[in-house]
């Protein structure tokens, strides 16, 4: 541990609450520290621990359920949460928290996926916040190669369901239709199909195999 490293571990133990929340901020802080701090009663050291992008996966899977909905709220905008605890945070909060926080960070979130933003915003749908218009605006500014890239890997698709309204079944499609955004819709739909042409003028080398084999015979 070096001189800095070890200061802000003496900080994170000794220190006043700003310290600790200084530290617990810090992109410096080892993570050992960062878990101590995590541990803390004071729910600004804890949030400050939930942003900073050094905390690992154990970390914010533990506060992403934490109490008090800064904590999650904190997770929720962390750039380095992956995916499925954006999902979890999202979930967490929708039956307990009175303000929408977390979905406040998510909108916001560069990371957070499609089919997440729509959930959210079909929770609120009919709120003129300037949140759910922010993750609107994001949608519709996505560049057409973005699009072709989430959909040539399966991140995105018309016919993919939403996590949070299983009982629903409310795919991406429906989702961006009941939203206004059928531009959007149009856009992922001209790409579905550009890649099912290619996949048909220019399909794998495993499906050409049984052909093949047939020929020989």
């Amino acid at each position: 541990m070096d001189e800095i490293a070890r200061h802000l571990n003496t900080l994170a133990r000794v220190g006043n609450e700003r310290q600790r929340q200084s530290v617990a901020a810090d992109l410096r802080t080892p993570l050992e520290t960062l878990c101590y701090l995590a541990l803390s009663p004071l729910p600004l050291i804890r949030q400050a621990v939930a942003g900073n992008v050094n905390s690992d996966l154990q970390l914010l899977t533990k506060l992403c359920c934490d109490d008090l909905p800064q904590v999650r709220q904190a997770v929720a905008a962390n750039p380095s949460t992956p995916i499925h605890l954006l999902q979890a945070a999202y979930e967490y909060a929708k039956p307990r928290d009175r303000k929408p926080m977390v979905p406040m960070a998510l909108a916001a979130n560069p990371n957070t996926p499609l089919p997440l933003l729509l959930a959210l915003m079909l929770d609120h749908q009919g709120s003129k916040v300037g949140w759910v218009e922010k993750a609107r605006q994001r949608i519709q500014e996505q560049e057409l190669q973005r699009w072709l890239q989430m959909a040539s890997t399966g991140e995105v698709a018309l016919s993919l369901e939403i996590c949070s309204l299983p009982e629903h079944k409310v795919t991406v499609g429906d989702a961006l239709l009941t939203l206004g955004l059928s531009a959007v819709y149009q856009t992922i739909q001209s790409v579905e199909l550009v890649s099912a042409i290619r996949s048909v003028v220019h399909p794998a080398p495993d499906a050409e195999q049984p052909r093949k084999r047939g020929m020989r015979l």
